[in-house]
């Protein structure tokens, strides 16, 4: 395989990826701004409760954030797999 073929190779790889993501996550500029005013939100009652509380809460964010990056490393390995079916193609295509 050559440089040429490399190169369209990561980049279909890079594209299916931000597909599979994107898919997943349709946000804009108005959730990234709502986020911010959540957290602030958040933060306020926090401070409010007992450490107790405040640690359960921390513990199920904690949670919730490792079940979130459980997800993205699914995308990840969809637009892996997309990337490798592609260029076991363009093998199948280039041996002929």
């Amino acid at each position: 395989m050559n440089q040429t073929d490399k190169d369209f190779l990561r980049a279909m790889m890079h594209e299916r990826m931000t597909l599979h993501y994107a898919a997943a996550h349709q946000k804009n500029s108005s959730s990234v701004q709502r986020f911010a005013a959540l957290e602030e939100e958040l933060n306020k009652v926090l401070s409010s409760l007992t450490e107790e509380q405040s640690e359960v809460v921390h513990q199920y964010m904690e949670h919730l954030f490792e079940r979130s990056a459980e997800s993205e490393e699914l995308y990840f390995r969809c637009g892996f797999l997309d990337g490798y079916r592609l260029r076991n193609y363009l093998d199948r295509l280039t041996a002929d």
